[in-house]
């Protein structure tokens, strides 16, 4: 299994995340913010955070399922394309999530948005692809990782 193409990607995705983030968080910091003095802002913030936590468990669940999905399949080269599958979609949650509390921390101003932001990108920090992660994932004790 070759690993390179896997760190590739996730640090192209960090690296947008980051930018995101920092990009916020200093637009904010120079008091740049579209609704930080509106009164609706705390409904807007709700509704969006909410709908982003209803998002989240929903595909919470789904994951789960892939995941189910992925232990019952014996063939190892199927086994991988649809890893694959599974690990492409987690990583593009993560940057989705991530640019999303960056626009938040923008559109409202508030810290909040910024902390979820951060927690985002320890979540992907953690997840960076190394042997023990992808042993774990798939199962498998005697995977070569080069």
């Amino acid at each position: 299994m070759n690993i390179a193409e896997y760190k590739k990607a996730h640090a192209g995705f960090l690296f947008i995340c980051i930018l995101s983030v920092v990009a916020s968080f200093f637009i904010v910091r120079q008091g740049y913010a579209i609704l930080a003095n509106i009164p609706e802002t705390k409904t807007v913030k709700d509704i969006l955070m909410y709908g982003m936590i209803g998002v989240a468990a929903l595909f919470s669940v789904y994951q789960q399922k892939q995941k189910q999905k992925l232990s019952t399949l014996t063939d190892f080269d199927e086994k991988l394309a649809f890893y694959q599958k599974i690990y492409r979609t987690r990583l593009l949650w993560r940057v989705l999530s991530c640019i999303v509390s960056a626009f938040l921390l923008f559109l409202t101003a508030r810290k909040f948005f910024l902390y979820l932001a951060i927690f985002d990108l320890v979540l992907m920090l953690l997840a960076f692809p190394n042997k023990a992660l992808f042993k774990k994932e798939l199962n498998e004790e005697d995977l070569i990782i080069h």
